[in-house]
Protein backbone atom coordinates (compact mmCIF):
# COMPACT_ATOMS: atom_id res chain seq x y z
CA UNK A 1 0.00 0.00 0.00
CA UNK A 2 2.82 2.21 0.97
CA UNK A 3 4.68 2.20 -2.08
CA UNK A 4 1.85 2.24 -4.62
CA UNK A 5 0.73 5.61 -2.80
CA UNK A 6 3.76 6.64 -3.34
CA UNK A 7 4.47 6.16 -6.77
CA UNK A 8 1.21 6.94 -7.83
CA UNK A 9 1.65 10.46 -5.85
CA UNK A 10 5.16 10.91 -7.47
CA UNK A 11 4.23 10.37 -10.86
CA UNK A 12 1.37 12.67 -10.40
CA UNK A 13 3.40 15.67 -8.87
CA UNK A 14 6.27 15.25 -11.56
CA UNK A 15 3.75 16.01 -14.19
CA UNK A 16 2.51 19.13 -11.54
CA UNK A 17 6.08 20.23 -11.69
CA UNK A 18 6.59 19.90 -15.42
CA UNK A 19 3.06 22.08 -15.95
CA UNK A 20 4.09 24.46 -13.59
CA UNK A 21 7.35 25.18 -14.98
CA UNK A 22 6.23 25.35 -18.26
CA UNK A 23 3.70 28.15 -17.10
CA UNK A 24 5.59 29.70 -14.42
CA UNK A 25 8.97 28.79 -14.50
CA UNK A 26 9.89 29.51 -10.91
CA UNK A 27 11.84 27.10 -8.79
CA UNK A 28 9.88 28.46 -5.39
CA UNK A 29 7.29 26.71 -6.98
CA UNK A 30 8.77 24.04 -7.79
CA UNK A 31 10.22 23.11 -4.69
CA UNK A 32 7.05 24.02 -2.73
CA UNK A 33 5.04 20.75 -4.75
CA UNK A 34 8.00 18.58 -4.46
CA UNK A 35 7.49 19.31 -0.65
CA UNK A 36 4.05 19.06 -0.46
CA UNK A 37 3.96 15.48 -2.58
CA UNK A 38 5.60 14.24 0.94
CA UNK A 39 2.67 15.92 2.80
CA UNK A 40 0.28 14.49 0.82
CA UNK A 41 1.22 11.25 0.90
CA UNK A 42 1.33 10.61 4.87
CA UNK A 43 -2.06 12.12 5.03
CA UNK A 44 -3.16 9.41 2.24
CA UNK A 45 -1.70 6.83 4.25
CA UNK A 46 -2.54 7.90 7.25
CA UNK A 47 -6.45 7.70 6.65
CA UNK A 48 -5.55 4.55 5.27
CA UNK A 49 -4.44 2.56 8.14
CA UNK A 50 -7.09 4.56 10.25
CA UNK A 51 -9.44 2.20 7.70
CA UNK A 52 -7.81 -0.61 7.68
CA UNK A 53 -6.77 -0.65 11.08
CA UNK A 54 -9.11 1.02 13.05
CA UNK A 55 -7.98 -0.82 16.37
CA UNK A 56 -4.74 1.18 16.90
CA UNK A 57 -6.25 4.21 17.58
CA UNK A 58 -8.08 2.49 20.39
CA UNK A 59 -6.23 3.70 24.09
CA UNK A 60 -3.31 1.99 24.65
CA UNK A 61 -1.55 0.92 27.88
CA UNK A 62 1.22 2.92 29.25
CA UNK A 63 4.49 1.74 28.96
CA UNK A 64 6.93 1.32 31.68
CA UNK A 65 10.27 2.81 31.91
CA UNK A 66 12.33 0.11 30.50
CA UNK A 67 10.31 -0.24 27.33
CA UNK A 68 10.46 3.47 26.57
CA UNK A 69 14.01 3.02 27.42
CA UNK A 70 14.38 -0.03 24.83
CA UNK A 71 12.34 2.23 22.36
CA UNK A 72 14.30 5.40 23.01
CA UNK A 73 17.94 3.16 22.16
CA UNK A 74 16.49 1.74 19.47
CA UNK A 75 15.23 4.55 17.67
CA UNK A 76 18.47 6.75 18.40
CA UNK A 77 20.36 3.86 16.94
CA UNK A 78 18.16 4.12 13.68
CA UNK A 79 17.99 8.11 13.93
CA UNK A 80 22.05 7.96 13.68
CA UNK A 81 21.67 5.03 10.75
CA UNK A 82 19.51 7.60 8.95
CA UNK A 83 21.15 10.72 9.45
CA UNK A 84 24.93 8.90 8.91
CA UNK A 85 23.73 7.64 5.82
CA UNK A 86 22.16 11.25 4.03
CA UNK A 87 25.36 12.96 5.57
CA UNK A 88 27.58 10.20 3.72
CA UNK A 89 25.69 10.80 0.12
CA UNK A 90 25.78 14.35 0.64
CA UNK A 91 29.53 15.05 1.76
CA UNK A 92 30.82 13.97 -2.07
CA UNK A 93 29.35 16.30 -4.21
CA UNK A 94 30.39 18.94 -1.54
CA UNK A 95 34.00 18.04 -2.06
CA UNK A 96 34.13 17.54 -5.49
CA UNK A 97 32.26 21.43 -5.65
CA UNK A 98 34.15 23.04 -3.02
CA UNK A 99 37.95 21.35 -4.33
CA UNK A 100 37.43 20.77 -7.77
CA UNK A 101 34.72 22.52 -9.51
CA UNK A 102 30.93 22.89 -9.69
CA UNK A 103 31.01 22.16 -13.83
CA UNK A 104 32.81 18.40 -12.42
CA UNK A 105 29.44 17.79 -10.45
CA UNK A 106 27.55 18.78 -13.45
CA UNK A 107 29.70 15.92 -15.37
CA UNK A 108 29.06 13.22 -12.59
CA UNK A 109 25.49 13.83 -12.30
CA UNK A 110 25.34 12.44 -16.10
CA UNK A 111 26.71 9.50 -14.65
CA UNK A 112 25.37 9.65 -11.82
CA UNK A 113 21.28 9.77 -13.03
CA UNK A 114 21.93 6.52 -14.30
CA UNK A 115 23.17 5.19 -11.09
CA UNK A 116 20.09 6.16 -9.26
CA UNK A 117 17.65 4.71 -10.97
CA UNK A 118 19.75 1.16 -11.13
CA UNK A 119 19.96 2.00 -7.03
CA UNK A 120 16.10 2.79 -6.47
CA UNK A 121 14.72 -0.09 -8.49
CA UNK A 122 17.34 -2.50 -6.48
CA UNK A 123 16.54 -0.50 -3.19
CA UNK A 124 12.66 -1.08 -3.63
CA UNK A 125 13.04 -4.52 -4.03
CA UNK A 126 14.78 -5.20 -0.48
CA UNK A 127 13.14 -3.07 1.45
CA UNK A 128 9.59 -4.89 0.19
CA UNK A 129 11.55 -7.97 2.24
CA UNK A 130 11.84 -6.00 5.62
CA UNK A 131 8.66 -6.29 7.05
CA UNK A 132 8.42 -10.34 6.73
CA UNK A 133 12.15 -10.76 7.77
CA UNK A 134 11.43 -9.62 10.49
CA UNK A 135 8.46 -12.31 11.18
CA UNK A 136 10.88 -14.76 9.86
CA UNK A 137 13.48 -14.08 12.36
CA UNK A 138 11.15 -14.03 15.20
CA UNK A 139 9.51 -17.15 14.11
CA UNK A 140 12.29 -19.27 12.69
CA UNK A 141 15.49 -20.88 13.42
CA UNK A 142 19.16 -19.35 12.51
CA UNK A 143 19.48 -22.18 10.04
CA UNK A 144 16.34 -21.22 8.47
CA UNK A 145 17.23 -17.37 7.93
CA UNK A 146 20.63 -17.66 6.95
CA UNK A 147 19.15 -19.75 4.42
CA UNK A 148 17.01 -16.71 3.44
CA UNK A 149 19.93 -14.29 3.48
CA UNK A 150 22.27 -16.56 1.32
CA UNK A 151 19.25 -16.49 -1.35
CA UNK A 152 18.32 -12.76 -1.18
CA UNK A 153 22.16 -11.93 -1.49
CA UNK A 154 22.66 -14.17 -4.22
CA UNK A 155 19.90 -12.02 -6.69
CA UNK A 156 21.33 -9.00 -4.90
CA UNK A 157 24.86 -9.66 -6.40
CA UNK A 158 23.53 -11.15 -9.52
CA UNK A 159 21.85 -8.00 -10.25
CA UNK A 160 24.79 -5.40 -8.89
CA UNK A 161 27.14 -7.88 -10.95
CA UNK A 162 25.24 -7.43 -14.18
CA UNK A 163 24.14 -3.52 -13.91
CA UNK A 164 27.92 -2.86 -12.89
CA UNK A 165 29.11 -4.72 -16.50
CA UNK A 166 26.90 -3.01 -17.93
CA UNK A 167 27.61 0.47 -16.82
CA UNK A 168 31.39 -0.21 -17.75
CA UNK A 169 30.62 -1.40 -20.88
CA UNK A 170 27.55 1.25 -22.07
CA UNK A 171 28.60 4.41 -20.14
CA UNK A 172 30.97 5.67 -21.97
CA UNK A 173 29.04 5.55 -25.60
CA UNK A 174 26.01 6.31 -24.13
CA UNK A 175 27.08 9.85 -22.94
CA UNK A 176 28.94 10.23 -26.38
CA UNK A 177 25.52 9.66 -28.52
CA UNK A 178 23.83 11.46 -26.17
CA UNK A 179 25.80 14.57 -25.12
CA UNK A 180 29.09 14.39 -26.49
CA UNK A 181 32.60 13.23 -25.81
CA UNK A 182 33.08 16.41 -24.00
CA UNK A 183 31.16 15.29 -21.03
CA UNK A 184 33.22 11.59 -20.94
CA UNK A 185 35.51 11.05 -17.63
CA UNK A 186 38.41 8.90 -18.58
CA UNK A 187 38.39 4.92 -17.83
CA UNK A 188 39.64 4.37 -14.43
CA UNK A 189 37.14 7.77 -12.91
CA UNK A 190 34.31 5.61 -14.37
CA UNK A 191 35.65 2.35 -13.29
CA UNK A 192 35.74 3.97 -9.52
CA UNK A 193 32.35 5.71 -9.87
CA UNK A 194 30.94 2.33 -10.70
CA UNK A 195 32.99 0.26 -8.04
CA UNK A 196 31.18 2.48 -5.47
CA UNK A 197 27.75 1.76 -6.79
CA UNK A 198 28.73 -1.95 -6.22
CA UNK A 199 29.94 -1.80 -3.00
CA UNK A 200 27.97 0.27 -1.93
CA UNK A 201 25.02 -1.45 -3.22
CA UNK A 202 26.29 -5.17 -1.79
CA UNK A 203 26.16 -4.05 1.75
CA UNK A 204 21.62 -4.16 0.69
CA UNK A 205 20.86 -7.79 2.27
CA UNK A 206 22.95 -6.83 5.51
CA UNK A 207 20.89 -3.60 5.78
CA UNK A 208 17.50 -4.88 5.97
CA UNK A 209 18.49 -7.94 7.86
CA UNK A 210 19.99 -5.07 11.06
CA UNK A 211 16.56 -3.56 10.24
CA UNK A 212 14.13 -6.23 10.38
CA UNK A 213 16.41 -8.31 13.27
CA UNK A 214 16.61 -5.39 15.53
CA UNK A 215 20.57 -5.96 15.21
CA UNK A 216 21.36 -2.38 14.05
CA UNK A 217 21.73 -1.46 17.53
CA UNK A 218 24.77 -3.07 17.90
CA UNK A 219 27.48 -1.02 16.90
CA UNK A 220 24.86 2.24 15.92
CA UNK A 221 27.94 4.56 16.15
CA UNK A 222 29.85 2.57 13.57
CA UNK A 223 28.08 4.82 10.89
CA UNK A 224 29.24 7.84 12.46
CA UNK A 225 33.00 6.57 12.40
CA UNK A 226 32.64 5.71 8.72
CA UNK A 227 31.37 9.21 7.73
CA UNK A 228 34.05 10.50 9.53
CA UNK A 229 36.61 8.03 7.92
CA UNK A 230 35.26 9.07 4.29
CA UNK A 231 35.77 12.22 4.72
CA UNK A 232 38.95 12.82 6.29
CA UNK A 233 40.22 10.39 3.32
CA UNK A 234 37.88 12.15 0.51
CA UNK A 235 39.81 15.71 1.53
CA UNK A 236 43.27 14.23 1.60
CA UNK A 237 42.56 12.10 -1.53
CA UNK A 238 40.87 14.85 -3.81
CA UNK A 239 44.28 16.76 -3.68
CA UNK A 240 45.75 14.28 -5.60
CA UNK A 241 43.33 12.25 -7.82
CA UNK A 242 40.72 14.66 -8.20
CA UNK A 243 37.37 13.37 -8.77
CA UNK A 244 38.18 9.66 -8.55
CA UNK A 245 39.68 10.16 -5.40
CA UNK A 246 36.91 10.93 -3.59
CA UNK A 247 34.95 8.00 -4.55
CA UNK A 248 37.36 5.79 -4.11
CA UNK A 249 37.80 6.94 -0.17
CA UNK A 250 34.08 6.32 0.04
CA UNK A 251 34.72 2.68 -0.85
CA UNK A 252 38.05 2.17 1.77
CA UNK A 253 35.62 3.78 3.95
CA UNK A 254 32.96 1.52 3.78
CA UNK A 255 34.76 -1.43 3.15
CA UNK A 256 36.80 -1.31 6.01
CA UNK A 257 34.14 -0.13 8.53
CA UNK A 258 30.86 -0.23 7.36
CA UNK A 259 31.16 -3.59 5.48
CA UNK A 260 33.07 -5.71 6.91
CA UNK A 261 31.24 -4.89 10.43
CA UNK A 262 28.02 -5.16 9.46
CA UNK A 263 28.27 -8.37 7.67
CA UNK A 264 30.40 -10.03 10.87
CA UNK A 265 27.33 -8.79 13.38
CA UNK A 266 24.58 -10.19 11.42
CA UNK A 267 26.52 -13.87 10.89
CA UNK A 268 27.67 -14.17 14.09
CA UNK A 269 24.83 -12.54 16.27
CA UNK A 270 21.94 -13.55 13.87
CA UNK A 271 22.93 -16.70 12.27
CA UNK A 272 26.16 -17.94 14.84
CA UNK A 273 28.60 -18.42 11.53
CA UNK A 274 31.27 -17.21 10.00
CA UNK A 275 31.35 -14.13 7.81
CA UNK A 276 33.59 -15.13 5.81
CA UNK A 277 32.10 -17.15 2.92
CA UNK A 278 29.97 -13.32 2.86
CA UNK A 279 33.27 -11.69 2.16
CA UNK A 280 34.53 -13.89 -0.03
CA UNK A 281 31.30 -13.95 -2.44
CA UNK A 282 31.23 -9.90 -2.74
CA UNK A 283 35.14 -10.25 -3.59
CA UNK A 284 34.38 -12.44 -6.26
CA UNK A 285 31.89 -10.06 -7.31
CA UNK A 286 34.46 -7.17 -7.64
CA UNK A 287 36.95 -9.45 -9.87
CA UNK A 288 34.22 -11.02 -12.09
CA UNK A 289 32.78 -7.39 -12.03
CA UNK A 290 36.04 -6.29 -13.43
CA UNK A 291 37.28 -9.58 -15.69
CA UNK A 292 33.74 -9.29 -17.68
CA UNK A 293 33.82 -5.80 -18.44
CA UNK A 294 37.50 -5.79 -19.99
CA UNK A 295 35.93 -9.40 -21.54
CA UNK A 296 32.97 -7.63 -23.41
CA UNK A 297 35.06 -4.62 -24.21
CA UNK A 298 37.32 -6.74 -25.72
CA UNK A 299 34.53 -8.40 -27.90
CA UNK A 300 33.17 -5.04 -28.67
CA UNK A 301 36.30 -3.55 -30.05
CA UNK A 302 37.02 -6.75 -32.11
CA UNK A 303 33.84 -6.26 -33.49
CA UNK A 304 34.73 -3.07 -34.49
CA UNK A 305 31.10 -2.22 -33.60
CA UNK A 306 29.89 1.71 -34.82
CA UNK A 307 29.45 4.48 -32.41
CA UNK A 308 25.66 4.66 -33.38
CA UNK A 309 22.45 3.61 -31.43
CA UNK A 310 22.19 0.31 -33.30
CA UNK A 311 26.30 -0.47 -31.68
CA UNK A 312 25.07 0.58 -28.14
CA UNK A 313 21.95 -2.19 -28.50
CA UNK A 314 24.21 -4.49 -29.48
CA UNK A 315 26.73 -3.83 -26.65
CA UNK A 316 23.86 -4.13 -24.50
CA UNK A 317 22.64 -7.40 -25.89
CA UNK A 318 25.96 -8.90 -25.68
CA UNK A 319 26.10 -7.76 -22.01
CA UNK A 320 23.14 -9.38 -21.37
CA UNK A 321 24.09 -12.89 -23.10
CA UNK A 322 28.10 -13.20 -21.38
CA UNK A 323 27.21 -11.64 -17.80
CA UNK A 324 24.29 -14.33 -17.30
CA UNK A 325 25.47 -17.08 -18.89
CA UNK A 326 28.66 -16.96 -16.56
CA UNK A 327 26.79 -16.28 -13.53
CA UNK A 328 24.58 -19.25 -14.19
CA UNK A 329 27.80 -20.98 -14.49
CA UNK A 330 29.38 -19.67 -11.60
CA UNK A 331 26.10 -19.27 -9.18
CA UNK A 332 24.29 -22.34 -10.83
CA UNK A 333 24.96 -25.46 -8.45
CA UNK A 334 24.65 -23.66 -4.99
CA UNK A 335 21.88 -24.23 -3.04
CA UNK A 336 20.75 -20.78 -2.53
CA UNK A 337 20.27 -20.90 -6.37
CA UNK A 338 18.72 -23.86 -6.71
CA UNK A 339 15.68 -22.45 -4.19
CA UNK A 340 15.76 -19.12 -5.69
CA UNK A 341 14.48 -20.77 -9.18
CA UNK A 342 12.00 -22.94 -7.56
CA UNK A 343 10.27 -20.13 -6.15
CA UNK A 344 10.69 -18.05 -9.47
CA UNK A 345 9.34 -21.27 -11.07
CA UNK A 346 6.24 -21.34 -9.11
CA UNK A 347 5.60 -17.81 -9.52
CA UNK A 348 3.53 -17.93 -12.96
CA UNK A 349 1.09 -20.83 -10.35
CA UNK A 350 0.64 -18.72 -7.47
Amino acid sequence: MVDSVTYAVKAAVGVLQAIFLLLYPSFLWYTIIGISSEVVINLIISAQVDKRYPYLNQKAETLSRDEIKTIFHQVYAMFLYRACNIVGQSTDNLIISSHISVLMVGLYDNYAMIIAVLQSVLTSVLNAFTGSLGNLYATEGREKNEKVFRCLNLVNLWFIIFTSVCCLVLFQPFITLWIGEDYLFNKLVVYIIVMNYATNNMQGVTHIFKQATGLFVIGKYRPVLSVIANLVLSLIMVRSMGIGGVFLASIISRMSIAWCYDAWVIHRKGFDKSPVGFYLDCFAAILIITGLSELIQWICNLLTLSASWGGLILRGVICAVIVNLFLLIWYGRREAFGIVKAKVLRLPKE
